[in-house]
């Protein structure tokens, strides 16, 4: 039996990022209370440790780091960048042991619902982002995933100061309904903006979401204030090893019985939690040990990758030459996730219609195969242009229907119904009925 080590390159895909000088230094008061005239002069002394900062040199040093600042500003950079990386050329040179050229999923989100304060520039609209990355990428080279990224609104409610609350954030939903109706898109697998997840996203994401990669649980912890403890993902106690989990109901970090798997994903060219030699030792022990492991990395798209991709597929090579049992398989993050599970393919298998009882219209749904969660997701857009989600009542085991009348929406006004959901086995399926 062969012994594998599964690997996937989840990037959380935000689109271009800009930030200028004034800025940098604006952050480093923030998150490290040094204060510097802003020039390109200072900046570089930081990055060289040549100005004393009582033992801060190396951290600040690491914050701004060439690496660090390489963003990519617009959308001509990124397509830059994509032209490289994607080449065919490219991902031959970082190749597994099964043929597979190196393979991206690219976890996308909307910059939607925030207020107009946007100082970095980020790219603002409904499926800005998904139409770039599915037209350009996945269209086109056919080897690549498109799955979900997200990051809640803030209290601030401002494009630069993300929050954590998924019960706050109505657009987390009207994000999903538009995906689900003008893209007939449904997400399997997850990444949670800024690796944070609290008890209201666990629970969001336990109705419909299989697959989750966001823990980044580790030995130690990142020496930079500005994110202790646990300020951004809060993963203190989950397992540190490349073990896949059932979460607990109450606590996402504590294995238990609920029903998605969450997987480890340490990050590659960032300041926090980075991926190195010893986590990827402990990734082949475990293959070695019991015949297969995952392990997934993830950074920025609005950063240069190609030194990331280039570190990252060295420490694997290099740790490989211990464990030469051991065989590397690239791949999108849904497929692996679901051969190293060892889940079959199945749909949901559903079938919408209309039916009529007592003189109310009622949308049925049935589904041939278990659904991962409790109920399918139901987007409904209207002909004004308004998207809404709904709740579904349970009719019975395969079973759900919605009921448009004078508490919902009469159907006369509706222009969509999307379903959607994950089978209990991760695999995606959207059905929709256009009126």
């Amino acid at each position: 039996m062969e012994k594998i080590l599964y690997f996937c390159h989840n990037i959380d895909t935000e689109g271009p990022l800009d930030e200028n000088l004034p800025a940098t230094f604006e952050l480093l008061e923030k998150v490290f209370g040094i204060r510097l005239s802003p020039s390109e002069e200072n900046l570089k002394k930081l990055q060289k440790m040549e100005i004393d900062l009582s033992g801060k040199e190396a951290a600040v040093a690491k914050y701004v780091s060439p690496v660090r600042m390489n963003y990519n500003r617009d959308w001509s950079d990124i397509t830059k960048m994509i032209k490289k990386i994607c080449s065919s050329d490219f991902r031959k040179k970082y190749s597994d042991d099964f043929g597979n050229g190196w393979i991206y999923s690219w976890f996308i989100m909307d910059h939607v619902g925030f207020n107009s304060c946007n100082p970095r520039r980020r790219s603002i609209g409904d499926h800005h982002i998904y139409d770039y990355y599915k037209f350009n990428i996945v269209d086109k080279y056919e080897l690549d995933d498109l799955q979900f990224h997200y990051h809640p609104l803030g209290l601030k409610n401002n494009a630069n100061a993300m929050g954590t609350s998924y019960l706050n954030s109505g657009n987390l939903y009207q994000i999903l309904a538009k995906k689900i109706i003008d893209k007939q898109w449904f997400p399997s697998c997850y990444r949670p903006g800024f690796h944070v997840e609290r008890p209201d996203s666990h629970w969001f994401l336990e109705q419909w979401i299989p697959f989750d990669f966001g823990n980044q649980s580790m030995d130690e912890y990142s020496d930079q204030e500005d994110l202790l403890p646990g300020r951004f993902g809060d993963w203190r106690g989950a397992p540190d090893d490349w073990s896949v989990y059932n979460p607990e109901k109450d606590d996402y970090r504590k294995t238990g019985s609920c029903r998605r798997w969450i997987a480890r994903c340490l990050n590659v060219g960032t300041r926090i939690r980075e991926i190195n030699e010893s986590e990827v030792e402990k990734a082949f022990k475990m293959a070695s040990k019991s015949g297969k492991a995952i392990m997934s990395v993830t950074n920025h798209d609005f950063r240069d990758m190609t030194k990331d991709i280039k570190l990252t597929y060295s420490l694997v090579r290099k740790v490989q030459k211990k464990y030469p049992e051991v065989k590397i398989k690239f791949g999108k993050a849904s497929v692996l996730i679901r051969e190293y599970l060892n889940l079959e393919e199945k749909k949901p298998g559903f079938s919408l219609e209309i039916i009529k009882e007592k003189g109310r219209s009622i949308l049925k749904v049935t589904s041939e195969n278990y659904l991962f969660g409790p109920q399918p997701f139901l987007a409904i857009k209207t002909k004004e242009g308004n998207y809404y989600w709904e709740n579904f009542d349970f009719h019975s085991e395969k079973e759900w229907r919605f009921i448009f009348d004078e508490y919902t929406l009469n159907l006369d006004v509706v222009d969509s119904i999307g379903v959607a959901a994950s089978s209990s086995t991760g695999i995606s399926e959207v059905k929709i009925l256009k009126f």
